[in-house]
C-alpha cells in the first residue's frame, strides 16, 4: 500500500469515528415556533369572501375570484435580515369546479411581497390534489423567503383566489428560521476545502469513497471534476488565494487526460486510473457537460500556457468532431451522445430493439393504443389506422416492421393530438362561460395548441416525411447550443462553431427555435392534468444539465435579445423548483435570473448542509420515513410532499442534482466528496461580489 492510501485509510477512519449524525449546526428541527400569529378575520385586507368567527372563507360560485388575503392591515411587518416563513391554514369549503380534472383545479397562490419595494418575492399556487387527504382539518402550506438585503423593509403574506373550489383560512404564522452568519458559511468552506485535497480528490479527479476507502462513482468523475474546477475559479476570483489557483489548474489537467486517454480523437472517456488506463464506458452528456463547463468557467483565470494550449487545443478537437459527425460524439464502448433536436437513427434502432426484446412494455403500448382507440369511439370519432397496425405489430415484433410504421404512426398521432385539442377546448369553454380563468382545461388546451402550432411550423403543415421534421428534443438542442457556443467563444475568432452556432439558431437545426417551443411542455402537461405537486413529486432529478448549459450560455452570449431568450428558459425551469432549497439554482439565480433575487435562500440551505458526509443507507431512510413525511406533507409518489432541508436529505455527490423530496438514495457508509457545497458556496459569492460591483458602478 503507498502513502497516499494509507493516508486516505486514516482519513476514512477518522471520519468514521465520529457520532453518525455530527454537523456544522444541528440537524433542522422539525417544527419552530412562530413569532407572529395572523387571524384570519381581522389581521388582513380582502378583495373576496366573507369574515367567519374563526377566520375567513369564500364560497365556489358566491364569491368572485380575486385576493382572499390582500395585506396585512398595518401595511406589513418590519423584520431584520434573516430567513422566515410564512405558514398558512387552510380548510376547503363544499363546491368546486367537477371535472375529470378536478384534482389539479387551482384552489390559492401564496405570495410574499416586500411593501417597501412593491415586490413580490415568491409566489406559488396549490391545487386541489394539494388539499385531498385533509379530510376535515387544517392544511398547512409554507412559503420560506430571504429578507437578505431588505432589513427592515416591510413584508406581508398575500393570497390570490381562482374561484375554482370553496376555501377557508384560519390564520398565517411567521415563522423565523434565524440566519447563518457568515464567518461559519466561511469556516465550512475552510474545512471542505482541505476535506477535498485530503481525502476526495485522486490524481485530480473528484471521486466518492465506499466502504474500504477506495474511490467509488468513477463514471461520474467528469462532471464533478468540471464543476469542482468551476467552483476553484470564482474562489480564486473572490480570494485570489493561490491553493484556489492550483486545484482549478491540476482539475483542468485532469479534465485534459479524459481526451488525450480517449481512443477516438475528439471525445472524452469518463475517468482515467493512475496508470493512465481509461474506464471503458460510453461517455455520457454529462460527461461532455462536466468538460466544456469547467473549461469556460475556469479558463479565464488559468496562468499556466502549457495548460491553457492544451485546452484550446481539446476544444477545438472536440467541437470539430462535434460538427463532423452531425452533433454528437461517438464511442467505441457503446452508444453515440447525440444532441440532434430531432430522434436520430441511432435513438430509433435502440427503441426498436428495446420494443422486440422487452415483452412488459410491448403489453403497455398495446393497453395504451387500445385505450387510444376507446377514446376516439367514445367522443364518436374514427381513431387513426395506423394505432391498429402498430398493434399488431407490437404483438407480432419485428425491427422491418416497426421501422416501416414509425413515421406514419408519427403522421397519425399528430391528427389524433388535433382531435383531442378539438374535445379538450369544448370541456375549457364550460370554465370560460362561467367568468373563470385558468382552469386545467383552459391550461391544456393552451398547451395543445402550443404543441400542434410547433409542430406545423416545423414543416409549414405538410405531413412528416422523416424524423428530421420532428424537431421536439430541448434538452439536445440546449447541449449543443452550450458546446457550439463555448467553443466559438474561447477559441480565436473567426471559427466555424461561431458560425454554426448563429446559422442554427432559428433556420437549418433550429436548435434554439427547439429549445424555447418545446422546453418544459411535458412538466406543464403533467401540472396542467394532475397539479404541481405531483410534477415536483415525480421528478428525481433537478435538470441540474440544463441549468448549468443555460448559466454558460447567458454568461457567454452578446447578442442581448438571444440572452434573453435564454435567461426566459432558466426562469422557465427555475420558478417551479423556487421553493425547493437548491443552493446551486438559488445562486445561479441570483447571477442570471429576470426575476426578484433570493440569494438569501442559497445560503439558508449551505448553512444546513451536514459536515458529516456519510451515507445513512436504505435501513435508515425505511426506519424514518414515516416521521419526515409526517414533517414535510405526507407522502406522494414515493416522496415528501414538501421539500426537505438540506441537511435531512441523502448525501450524494451532488446534493443539487436530486430532487429535494427524495427520501432515500444513499451508501451506508460510504463518503460523499462536499463539492456540492463548495459549488454553490462560491458561486453565490461570486454572484454576490458581481452585485456589489453593479451597484458600485
Amino acid at each position: 500500500m503507498n502513502k497516499k492510501s494509507l493516508l486516505i485509510a486514516a482519513a476514512v477512519l477518522v471520519v468514521a469515528s465520529v457520532p453518525l449524525f455530527t454537523s456544522w449546526i444541528p440537524m433542522s428541527p422539525l417544527t419552530h415556533p412562530p413569532s407572529a400569529i395572523y387571524p384570519g378575520n381581522h389581521a388582513f385586507l380582502h378583495e373576496t369572501g366573507a369574515h367567519h368567527p374563526y377566520g375567513w372563507e369564500a364560497y365556489f360560485r358566491q364569491d368572485r375570484p380575486g385576493y382572499l388575503v390582500r395585506g396585512l392591515q398595518n401595511g406589513g411587518d418590519s423584520l431584520t435580515e434573516g430567513t422566515y416563513r410564512y405558514d398558512f391554514y387552510f380548510a376547503l369549503r363544499a363546491g368546486h369546479l367537477m371535472s375529470l380534472l378536478s384534482g389539479a383545479n387551482d384552489i390559492v397562490r401564496l405570495e410574499v411581497a416586500d411593501t417597501s419595494t412593491r415586490e413580490v418575492l415568491l409566489e406559488r399556487t396549490f391545487q386541489m390534489a394539494d388539499f385531498k387527504k385533509a379530510g376535515k382539518g387544517l392544511v398547512r402550506k409554507t412559503m420560506t423567503f430571504s429578507t437578505s438585503g431588505r432589513g427592515a423593509h416591510l413584508f406581508e403574506p398575500r393570497i390570490y383566489w381562482q374561484g375554482l373550489s370553496g376555501i377557508f383560512l384560519q390564520r398565517v404564522e411567521l415563522v423565523p428560521l434565524g440566519e447563518v452568519p457568515p464567518s461559519v458559511l466561511r469556516q465550512k468552506a475552510g474545512d471542505f476545502e482541505r476535506m477535498m485535497e485530503g481525502l476526495f480528490l485522486e490524481h485530480g479527479y473528484v471521486v466518492a469513497r465506499d466502504l474500504r476507502g477506495t474511490p467509488s462513482d468513477t463514471g461520474d468523475a467528469a462532471i464533478w471534476t468540471g464543476l469542482y474546477a468551476a467552483a476553484e475559479a470564482w474562489r480564486y476570483k473572490v480570494t485570489q488565494d493561490a491553493d484556489a489557483l492550483k486545484n482549478l489548474e491540476q482539475s483542468l489537467w485532469a479534465l485534459h487526460a479524459l481526451c488525450k486517454a480517449a481512443p477516438v480523437p475528439g471525445t472524452l472517456v469518463r475517468y482515467v486510473d493512475a496508470e493512465g488506463k481509461a474506464l471503458e464506458q460510453p461517455a455520457s452528456k454529462d460527461t461532455y457537460t462536466g468538460f466544456f463547463y469547467g473549461v469556460a468557467q475556469a479558463l479565464p483565470y488559468v496562468r499556466n500556457p502549457a495548460l491553457r494550449e492544451a485546452l484550446l487545443i481539446d476544444v477545438q478537437n472536440l467541437a470539430n468532431h462535434f460538427l463532423d459527425h452531425d452533433l454528437s460524439f461517438v464511442s467505441p464502448y457503446g452508444l453515440a451522445v447525440d444532441m440532434n433536436p430531432y430522434p436520430s437513427q441511432g435513438f430509433v434502432e435502440e427503441a426498436v430493439q428495446n420494443l422486440c426484446q422487452n415483452v412488459s412494455l410491448r403489453r403497455d403500448l398495446i393497453k395504451t393504443f387500445q385505450l387510444a382507440r376507446w377514446y376516439f369511439w367514445i367522443h364518436g370519432q374514427r381513431p387513426p389506422p395506423s394505432f391498429a397496425r402498430f398493434i399488431k405489430a407490437l404483438k407480432h415484433p419485428s425491427s422491418a416492421r416497426f421501422e416501416r410504421e414509425l413515421v406514419p404512426l408519427l403522421n397519425d398521432l399528430r391528427m389524433a393530438l388535433k382531435k383531442v385539442q378539438s374535445n379538450v377546448h369544448r370541456s375549457a369553454l364550460r370554465g370560460s362561460s362561467a367568468g373563470l380563468t385558468d382552469t386545467p382545461y383552459i391550461k391544456l388546451d393552451l398547451l395543445l395548441l402550443r404543441a400542434l402550432r410547433n409542430l406545423d411550423a416545423d414543416t409549414g403543415g405538410r405531413p412528416f416525411s422523416s424524423l428530421d421534421d420532428l424537431k421536439v428534443l430541448p434538452s439536445q438542442s440546449l447541449h449543443a447550443l452550450h458546446f457550439l457556443k463555448v467553443a466559438g467563444q474561447i477559441l480565436p475568432k473567426p471559427n466555424r462553431f461561431e458560425s454554426y452556432y448563429q446559422a442554427n439558431l432559428y433556420e437549418g437545426k433550429a436548435l434554439l427555435r427547439t429549445a424555447v417551443e418545446w422546453h418544459q411542455i411535458d412538466e406543464d402537461a403533467l401540472s396542467a392534468v394532475l397539479g404541481q405537486t405531483e410534477v415536483d413529486t415525480r421528478r428525481t432529478a433537478s435538470s441540474h444539465l440544463s441549468y448549468l448549459a443555460l448559466h454558460d450560455l447567458i454568461l457567454l452570449e452578446k447578442d442581448p435579445i438571444v440572452r434573453f431568450k435564454y435567461q426566459k428558459l432558466f426562469e422557465q425551469q427555475f420558478v417551479p423548483m423556487r421553493l425547493d432549497g437548491n443552493a446551486m439554482i438559488d445562486a445561479m439565480h441570483a447571477a442570471v435570473g429576470l426575476s426578484t433575487k433570493q440569494l438569501g435562500l442559497a445560503w439558508w440551505s449551505l448553512g444546513h448542509y451536514p459536515m458529516d458526509r456519510r451515507g445513512k443507507g436504505d435501513l435508515f431512510w425505511k426506519e424514518n420515513r414515516k416521521e419526515l413525511t409526517a414533517a414535510f406533507g405526507g407522502e406522494v409518489n414515493g416522496q415528501a410532499r414538501e421539500p426537505l432541508p438540506p441537511d435531512l436529505r441523502p448525501r450524494d455527490a451532488f446534493l443539487w442534482q436530486r430532487s429535494a423530496h427524495s427520501l432515500r438514495g444513499d451508501q451506508e457508509g460510504w463518503l460523499y466528496p462536499p463539492l456540492d457545497y463548495l459549488f454553490a458556496y462560491w458561486l453565490a459569492n461570486s454572484a454576490a461580489s458581481r452585485d456589489a460591483a453593479s451597484e458600485k458602478s
